[in-house]
């Protein structure tokens, strides 16, 4: 009866503090709205919202086939309803959305049913809030990364496969495991403020192909979750040749030493609360994935290579491959010089202000630039083959120097954001390009678009 009423309940329209999309159309959620009722007929539903303390519950239709979800604070949601004929999706007792296509959790609201229908939960699925308790039941054998957990205590049974990024929650004090087969942090972890914690675990599982060494947990040689000592400094057990995605996260730290066994860093490997003044990078390091040290954006720590290395080498503070003149990571006051050819994606997870793309410089990996909002002026000089949003930010300054050539969709695909007509300029003596009327023109006299 309690659930009836709560659909039925009145309206009032106050201040916005959300929004939802329907069918691509967008409409914004009253904040003091209690029920969100999407109308039969709708297709596809997008909620983003920061702030709603009295949304309560959400009803769904039968007509319904994608439904995402952006959602920071909503801490009156209970309830989650889909109607019963919808072929895609079922509600679990109002408080869990799965996707029937995919036995997957889209959205629980503190609340992950054992129901067979559940195999996996997708990223970001899970909303909890502080002082609760999550249990991950036995029926779920995948749980994916990104969830950013708010729970006080974490209860998981059976799974086999758990991304170490699962455990960014900002409230995690207590994690205890039962059968677990595959991931598990061991020892002091951090939450996404950097603030430490020594988690509390329990092994239950005596056929676990992983071991434990000196403070974290390994998959053969690769350290799959880390640990730090107690002055914040990332540990790296001698046996390791690979350092895994997301192996440490949060902690603030001045000093990353990578020791000259491993081989290889992987993607986000040491996501920090705040960027280290030092980086080391060991003799045998052969490999560098996706922007390895993400740390904030104002960082400045100085890079150094062993000068044993023979597979990469630091160059105004860049770390570059040998073979390939691959530039896998600068830091934002690298600046690039004449030989490198590429440049790696993420290699700028934190942009510098100004960045000059030598002549030597081939070609720009999709989200190479990818920090907040730190380019002021970008210098082209080569010819230039550039990946799908290479460049992240507003408005900055592109110039074209004398040995600039680019692809016609070199402004249309290259930047995640339009930088304006007003933000391109040519180099005096410019033999290749022409501005007229706000435009840009190519030598044989094709336009070339720049979205304003």
């Amino acid at each position: 009866m309690e659930e009836e009423e709560l659909f039925e309940d009145e309206v009032d329209y106050f201040g916005p503090y959300g929004s939802v999309r329907l069918d691509g159309e967008w409409a914004e959620i009253p904040g003091e709205q209690r029920t969100l009722i999407v109308p039969e007929g709708t297709v596809s539903c997008y909620l983003e919202i920061d702030e709603l303390k009295r949304l309560e519950a959400i009803e769904l239709p039968s007509s319904l086939e994608d439904f995402r979800f952006d959602i920071k604070e909503a801490p009156s949601l209970k309830r989650i309803r889909v109607k019963e004929d919808n072929p895609n999706f079922k509600s679990v007792n109002g408080r869990a959305l799965i996707d029937k296509r995919t036995d997957s959790l889209v959205l629980g609201l503190g609340y992950i049913p054992e129901d067979p229908d559940i195999s996996r939960i997708k990223a970001r699925s899970v909303l909890t809030y502080e002082d609760e308790e999550l249990l991950i039941p036995k029926t779920v054998r995948q749980v994916y990364g990104g969830q950013n957990l708010h729970c006080r205590c974490l209860i998981i049974e059976g799974l086999t496969y758990l991304h170490p990024s699962f455990f960014l929650g900002d409230k995690l004090e207590e994690v205890v495991i039962k059968g677990l087969a595959h991931i598990l942090p061991i020892g002091p972890v951090s939450n996404a403020n950097g603030i430490r914690h020594r988690l509390t675990f329990i092994i239950l599982n005596p056929h676990s192909p992983y071991r434990y060494e000196d403070g974290g947990l390994f998959d053969g040689d690769r350290l799959l979750v880390g640990s730090f000592d107690e002055k914040g400094k990332p540990i790296i057990p001698a046996s390791t040749k690979c350092i895994g995605d997301f192996a440490f996260y949060g902690v603030k730290t001045d000093v990353i030493q990578i020791p000259d066994g491993v081989k290889r860093i992987g993607a986000l490997a040491f996501c920090l609360a705040s960027g280290p003044s030092f980086i080391w990078v060991g003799s045998g390091v052969r490999r560098i994935d996706f922007a390895p040290f993400l740390c904030e954006y104002d960082s400045q720590p100085k890079i150094r290579v062993s000068a044993h290395n023979p597979y990469i080498y630091m160059r105004r503070n860049c770390l570059i491959e040998k073979k390939s003149q691959t530039l896998l990571f600068g830091a934002p006051n690298g600046q690039l010089s004449e030989g490198v050819k590429r440049i790696a994606k993420g290699a700028f997870p934190c942009s510098p202000r100004d960045i000059y793309l030598p002549k030597s410089l081939k070609s720009i990996a999709p989200k190479s630039f990818f920090g907040d909002h730190c380019l002021d002026r970008v210098y082209v000089n080569s010819q230039l083959r550039i990946g799908k949003g290479a460049f992240r930010g507003e408005r900055f300054q592109v110039y074209l120097g004398k040995e600039a050539i680019i692809a016609p969709s070199f402004f249309a695909e290259g930047f995640q954001e339009p930088i304006g007509k007003d933000n391109v300029f040519l180099s005096v003596g410019n033999p290749n390009y022409a501005i007229k009327d706000g435009k840009l023109f190519s030598l044989e006299g094709k336009a070339i678009e720049i979205p304003d």
